[in-house]
């Protein structure tokens, strides 16, 4: 099947714990460059780099 014939199908995306830290802390200098330069962030966004910090918090935890 082609995705194009399906566009809502989902695709897992595996990360390792250094690339879940290089994303979370690029997204965070992201959205702490929007709040000094007195743009209000997107709160769906804020709330993704939320969960991406906490997944990041477990892994260090486990020690993955």
């Amino acid at each position: 099947m082609e995705r194009i014939s399906h566009p809502a199908k989902r695709t897992a995306v595996f990360l390792t714990r250094q690339d879940l830290y290089l994303l979370t802390s690029y997204l965070a200098e992201w959205i702490a460059d929007d709040e000094k330069a007195g743009v209000r962030p997107h709160k769906r966004l804020v709330r993704v780099v939320s969960k991406l910090e906490r997944a990041h918090q477990r892994a260090v935890e486990r020690g993955l």
